[in-house]
Formats: C-alpha cells, sequence, structure tokens
C-alpha cells in the first residue's frame, strides 16, 4: 500500500514537470511560440493557449509570467528606440505606445478572459518601463499639442472622444503627472496665446477627462487659462464698442492673463513705446482699471506681437514682436541711427535689443551700414538704416526672435518647467507633512512617510529619501521635532 502511493507521488510530480517542460517549450517556440502570436496579434490562439494552460495552476503560472516578459521587452524597446530617435518624434512613440497598450488590453480581455490573477501584473509592467524617467509624460505633452494644433480638424466628434481616451489609458501609468501637467499648460498657453488652437471644444474636452482621471485641483490652473482667453475676447469687444476714435484702436489686441496660472516668463521688460502705441496702452489700461477696481495691468512688452504696413520695395505688411516695431517705427522720423542712438530712444534692455535688431539685419529689413555680417556682435557704434530695396516672396513677412527658432531659447524653457516641477514638488511635500502632522501631532517615522506618498500619489510618485529631506528642513524651521523618548517619532510644534 506504501510502495503504491509512494509510486502515485512519483508519477504525479514527473507527470507535472514533463507538462511543465511541454509547456514551455510551446511558449518558446521559435515559429509558432507565443512571441509569434503577439507578434501577429493571433488572439484566438493565445486564448487556447490560456484555455489550456489555465487548467494547472503552474501551467498557468508560466503563461503570465511569459506575457509579463514580453509586455517588459517590447516596451524597453520601445523606450530605448525614443531616446534614440529624434526630438520630434514624439508622436511616433506615443502612437507605438497606444498600439502596444491596445494589444495587450485585448489579449487580457479577450484571450485571457479578463482573468484577475493577470491584470495587475499587466498594469504593474507597465508602470515600470514608463516611469524609468520623466520621457514619457513629457512626449505625452507633446502629443496632445499635436493633436489640438494639426490632427483635431480632421476628426469627427466620436474619432476625437476615443483617441483622447486612449490617451488617457497611457496617461493612468503615468506617475509624474505634475510633469505631464507642467508641460501640458505651457504647451496650452502658446497654442492660446498664438491662436494656434483649432477647437475650443475639443481643448476644453481633454481638460474634461484629466479633472474626471485627477480631480478639479489638478486642472484648475488649466481652466483658468481658458477662463482668461474667453473673458479678454468679451473685455476687447467691449472695449472697440466703445473706443472708435483711434483709427488703428480696433486692431488692438490685448489678452489679460491671470498671474501665476500660465507657465511663461514672469520678468516683464519695459521699454519707450511711440506715442501711437502708448495712447493705445494708456486708453486701454484707463478703460480696464475703470472695469475693475483695485486691479494692476501688468504690461509684459517682451512677449506681444504687432504687425506693421511698410513702404519699402513693393510695399509689405511685417509681424513682429513689439521691441521689433518699436525699432522698425523709429525709422519713421530718423534715416539713421546708431545702437547707442536706439538704446537711449527705446530703454529696451540691450540684450533684448540685440536678439531683435539680429533678425531684423538676417531678414534685411535693416542694413548695417558699418558693413558688418548679421552673424557678427552688434557694436554700439554701428549704424543701421532701413533697407530701401527690401524684397520677399511673400506680402505678409513674419519675422521670428531668435529664442522662438528650435534650439537653444526653446530648449531653456523647458528645463526650467523641469526646474519648476522640482521647486513644486518640495513644497507639496512640505504642505504635506505639516497638513499630516498637524492632525496627527505625533507620528512614527515609516507611518509618515507612507501617509506622504499615499497623499501625494496623484501628483508624482514621492521617493523616501527626498520626504525624509523635507522632515528634516520642517524640523530645521521648528515646525516639527523628535521626541526626546524615540528619535523616530516626530511631533508637531508649530
Amino acid at each position: 500500500f506504501f510502495f503504491f502511493f509512494f509510486f502515485f507521488k512519483q508519477k504525479t510530480a514527473y507527470e507535472i514537470s514533463a507538462c511543465l517542460v511541454g509547456s514551455e517549450m510551446c511558449i518558446r517556440d521559435r515559429s509558432s511560440g507565443l512571441d509569434k502570436m503577439l507578434q501577429h496579434e493571433r488572439l484566438e490562439d493565445i486564448g487556447r493557449m490560456y484555455g489550456l494552460f489555465a487548467q494547472d495552476s503552474e501551467c498557468k503560472k508560466l503563461l503570465l509570467n511569459s506575457l509579463v516578459q514580453c509586455v517588459k521587452r517590447e516596451g524597453e524597446e520601445l523606450m530605448k528606440a525614443s531616446e534614440q530617435t529624434e526630438k520630434g518624434s514624439s508622436g511616433k512613440f506615443v502612437d507605438a505606445l497606444i498600439a502596444m497598450k491596445e494589444k495587450y488590453n485585448k489579449v487580457w480581455s479577450d484571450s485571457c478572459k479578463k482573468d484577475k490573477e493577470f491584470e495587475l501584473p499587466f498594469k504593474q509592467t507597465f508602470d515600470s518601463f514608463l516611469n524609468v524617467n520623466n520621457s514619457a509624460s513629457k512626449a505625452l505633452a507633446v502629443y496632445c499639442d499635436e493633436i489640438m494644433r494639426e490632427k483635431v480638424r480632421h476628426l469627427d466628434d466620436r474619432e476625437l472622444d476615443d483617441l483622447l481616451d486612449k490617451i488617457i489609458l497611457v496617461f493612468r501609468h503615468i506617475q509624474s503627472k505634475d510633469m505631464f501637467d507642467e508641460f501640458y499648460a505651457y504647451y496650452l498657453s502658446r497654442r492660446l496665446l498664438m491662436k494656434k488652437c483649432m477647437s475650443d471644444d475639443a481643448e476644453r474636452l481633454m481638460i474634461s477627462k484629466l479633472r474626471a482621471e485627477c480631480g478639479n485641483q489638478y486642472t484648475i490652473k488649466l481652466e483658468t487659462m481658458m477662463k482668461d482667453i474667453n473673458n479678454s475676447q468679451e473685455i476687447l469687444h467691449i472695449f472697440h464698442s466703445t473706443h472708435r476714435s483711434a483709427s488703428c484702436i480696433n486692431k488692438l489686441e490685448v489678452r489679460v492673463l491671470t498671474q501665476g496660472n500660465w507657465p511663461i516668463e514672469s520678468k516683464a521688460l519695459a521699454c519707450n513705446l511711440p506715442i501711437e502705441l502708448n495712447d493705445l496702452r494708456s486708453e486701454f489700461t484707463d478703460f480696464y482699471v475703470g472695469r475693475h477696481s483695485g486691479r494692476v495691468l501688468n504690461w509684459k512688452l517682451n512677449l506681444g506681437e504687432a504687425e506693421l504696413r511698410a513702404r519699402v520695395g513693393r510695399g509689405y505688411e511685417f509681424v513682429t514682436t513689439t521691441f521689433q516695431a518699436v525699432v522698425l517705427m523709429l525709422f519713421n522720423d530718423y534715416e539713421e541711427l546708431t545702437l547707442k542712438d536706439i538704446i537711449q530712444k527705446t530703454r529696451i534692455p540691450v540684450g533684448e535689443l540685440k536678439k531683435n535688431l539680429t533678425v531684423l539685419l538676417i531678414f534685411k529689413v535693416l542694413t548695417n551700414m558699418e558693413g558688418n555680417p548679421a552673424s557678427k556682435e552688434i557694436r554700439e557704434s554701428d549704424k543701421f538704416r532701413v533697407n530701401e530695396g527690401f524684397a520677399s516672396k511673400f506680402n505678409r513677412v513674419r519675422l521670428p526672435l531668435m529664442s522662438d527658432k528650435p534650439g537653444a531659447g526653446k530648449t531653456e524653457q523647458l528645463q526650467r518647467l523641469e526646474s519648476t516641477v522640482e521647486e513644486d514638488r518640495g513644497m507639496l511635500l512640505d504642505a504635506t507633512i505639516a497638513k499630516i502632522m498637524k492632525v496627527r501631532k505625533k507620528m512614527e517615522h515609516n507611518e509618515l512617510i507612507a501617509d506622504v506618498i499615499k497623499m501625494t500619489k496623484m501628483r508624482f510618485a514621492a521617493e523616501p529619501p527626498a520626504i525624509k529631506q523635507r522632515i528634516e528642513s520642517l524640523i530645521e524651521k521648528e515646525i516639527l521635532e523628535r521626541s526626546k523618548q524615540d528619535r523616530r517619532i516626530y511631533l508637531y510644534k508649530a
């Protein structure tokens, strides 16, 4: 009896081992294995494999581990390829990411019959390769910008809704949601200020999906930006209907933005405006302050644009920065000016003035009478004239600022955004720790770390060393203190 029982157990173990070996060979077969099935999206074959392997727990675990490894390998290859390609390839990267996500969603739902044991490992694997760094969150923000600038005009309402839902599927895996938020807000601000929004409804739809995913607080800045533009249009309509005296007043466009909600340079650079422009500014300021008592307008002239009609050549219309327009309008009264003259008359900061003058020289709107090439440093003694022989095949000529071209200027701006996110994370950690301790009064170190991670996970994945550093900072500021009996226990002191 005992011999038979022992033999039966040995036979059963042998059969299980043989089953596992056979299953592994089936999965790894190069011509018809799991990799080939996934490559050609043979969902029915994967479903048959799942149905067979699910009958034994060990075989089922083998299939799960193999699928997870396929997801991990494909994801890592995708991330590696995105780092090696050009920076402008965010669209291809996110398209591939969405396609990959959809494929494995079908594998889970159709082939694996929505098996709960498979759901979490799939999610965790996507989380692991997408959050190695911040590149996925930034690429997703760029992808959204491309859609709102161009693709949205070719999509009907249903197609747009489906595409945004696919973006949200990827967005759910991103832990650095604060990085996405900052970059999305930056690109949204450019679309709004440069009139590149193809559809306000599409913008609001995307914001509503982000709000549904992360809560009202996450999208408050984006909603304020949209509201500012709508309010500015209403204010301008009233202004134009009540001020018709000046011939060019109906061409004035002003956007009144809520300070602190727009990811644009906070430093406002002033200059002496020509009398025509200064009168317009004064008239709008008086109108706005008269309607909104207590508010102050801080004019950011360095961010503005102007349209000038020039009687040079066959006659052209120039789209310039405000500073370029101020410089060009000087030549209505003077035939020739030195750099020193322009500085004294405009009060434009020297660095900004040289950048704007360089563009005017490159496009041959102005001529340097000293003969210095536009690429060389402009000297204080250089003399400038309007190029009467200016010629272009376009009637309307846009003169971009140097920093608006692909290169250093934009890169610096994006680097500042990343720095802003890091600073905001520090402040959020400080506020979260103080908020928790104010309520709890006394907490053990690991318990506090766990609560902070839980409360900040909708913005980013806080690391314990970073939280510990913020705790030490709050102790130095005498907001917290350590217990004298146990140094791993913190007490609220403020």
